[in-house]
């Protein structure tokens, strides 16, 4: 009598089968999603670190010009001192007239 309600009982062992698949390629592609998701963020913290290791570095630059520039300014000025008081010595020594 069995038989007769379902005369193909292989039929639902293949719906079953198809069920149990299709419920593991979703566990699967939600793993899979997570894990996408996980290296989206991670790689979303590394640029954040990357752009604050480049503000880092732009502000040391800075800092590394503006002394620099400094330094150049003060040779300028003892080399303009330096100038003035070579022009001031040769101006003190007589010049032998023929």
């Amino acid at each position: 009598m069995d038989d007769k309600k379902n005369p193909h009982p292989w039929r639902a062992w293949i719906l079953t089968a198809l069920i149990v698949n299709q419920v593991l390629t979703a566990i699967q592609i939600r793993q899979a999603n997570q894990e996408l998701w996980k290296a989206v963020i991670q790689q979303d913290k590394n640029l954040v670190q990357i752009g604050e290791h480049l503000i880092e570095h732009q502000q040391n630059d800075i800092l590394y010009k503006t002394i620099m520039n400094q330094l150049v300014e003060e040779e300028n000025r003892l080399l303009e001192e330096w100038h003035q008081n070579l022009e001031e010595f040769l101006n003190q020594i007589p010049v032998a007239r023929k």
